[in-house]
């Protein structure tokens, strides 16, 4: 439900100034917000490797959708003070900071994006080896590891490791 809204019912908000707009950024924060809370609260996945593969792909989606919002208020103020330059401060350096102009925040989001991609790989990594090092179960007569299926009708499965 959160994909399909993310991906195609939020195009639905605000059709004809949608995309020069915030509000479909903090909508898309909400909700990914909710399900990081979720996800939290319920830990819905069995594998820890799978847990946190899902938590840290909803703070990477969050963190894209903030300092999305971040480009868009330090550009919106790029061109207002470009159009109307009355010596007042600017939203973008009044809430983001005062160094920060559409260029910093540009550089400062593909800094960051890069810095968690990094981290991801990183953590795909270990879990990647982690994965591999587990000890498995051999047969001895096959060398392969059981099949452990159980066949239509089975309730129940026994494995003698020994005669």
């Amino acid at each position: 439900l959160r994909k399909i809204f993310l991906t195609g019912l939020i195009m639905l908000i605000d059709p004809q100034e949608g995309s020069k707009k915030i509000l479909r950024l903090v909508i898309a924060t909400v909700i990914s917000l909710l399900y990081f809370g979720a996800l939290l609260a319920f830990r819905p996945y069995k594998r820890q490797g799978n847990y946190n593969l899902a938590f840290l792909s909803n703070f990477l989606l969050i963190s894209c959708f903030s300092l999305g919002i971040i480009l868009k208020l330090c550009d919106e103020d790029e061109n207002v003070r470009g159009a109307d330059n009355n010596g007042s401060q600017s939203f973008c350096s009044r809430f983001i900071g005062d160094s920060y102009n559409s260029y910093a925040a540009s550089f400062l989001v593909v800094t960051l994006l890069l810095s968690m991609l990094l981290v991801t790989i990183c953590l795909v990594v270990i879990n990647t080896v982690m994965e591999i090092r587990a000890p498995t179960v051999y047969m001895r007569s096959t060398g392969h590891a059981p099949i452990l299926e159980l066949p239509e009708g089975c309730t129940f499965h026994a494995f003698m490791s020994h005669k």
